[in-house]
């Protein structure tokens, strides 16, 4: 699976560098999309438009993705649109337990480590036999969107784990605050 991982001290720098406005804007992006999801008087319906949005791009996805036109536009929106909205579209399930003070912070900084791991792991890949070009159809379209719901599982599982560590952080650090504080006393 990981055949170039001897490479990992060579590959996650360059990955790291090369990519360093991809992982600011895709947090930025997270980060406002956040605030203006808190917008929303409906709590409901504030959780849903992300979910929403990450389905509808898995379709769009997956229904332009024989045709290399929109290749590109597929690929930036994955980084700007597909990827921080699963990160915000856990946002509240992280609030029901973790309680971040500045949840667009934790989503900017989540959704940015997420990107950076995403990319890592796909330099790390062996790389893959030639595959034929997508079957245009319902066959091409239903593989897309198979791919797309993988990519999405992939994506919210390291988002989980991202916003695990960092409610562990915030929790150690109010923990050493409180016990600071109570030792001046």
């Amino acid at each position: 699976m990981f055949e170039n991982l001897d490479l990992l001290p060579v590959l996650f720098p360059q990955v790291l560098l090369l990519y360093l406005p991809v992982y600011l804007l895709c947090g930025v992006c997270a980060a406002v999309y956040t605030v203006l999801l808190e917008k929303i008087s409906s709590k409901r319906l504030a959780a849903v438009v992300p979910v929403a949005v990450v389905a509808l791009w898995m379709v769009w996805a997956a229904a332009v993705a024989t045709d290399h036109a929109f290749l590109l536009a597929v690929n930036l929106s994955a980084f700007f649109v597909f990827h921080p909205m699963i990160v915000v579209a856990l946002l509240p399930l992280v609030r029901h337990y973790a309680h971040p003070g500045h949840a667009w912070a934790w989503a900017a900084v989540v959704a940015a480590v997420v990107l950076i791991v995403r990319l890592t792991q796909g330099a790390l890949m062996s790389p893959m036999t030639p595959v034929a070009p997508p079957v245009p159809g319902l066959e091409g379209f239903l593989d897309e969107l198979v791919k797309g719901c993988v990519s999405t599982l992939k994506t919210g599982a390291y988002a989980l784990v991202g916003y695990a560590v960092l409610g562990v952080l915030a929790h150690c650090y109010r923990e050493g605050k409180a016990a600071s504080g109570a030792g001046e006393e």
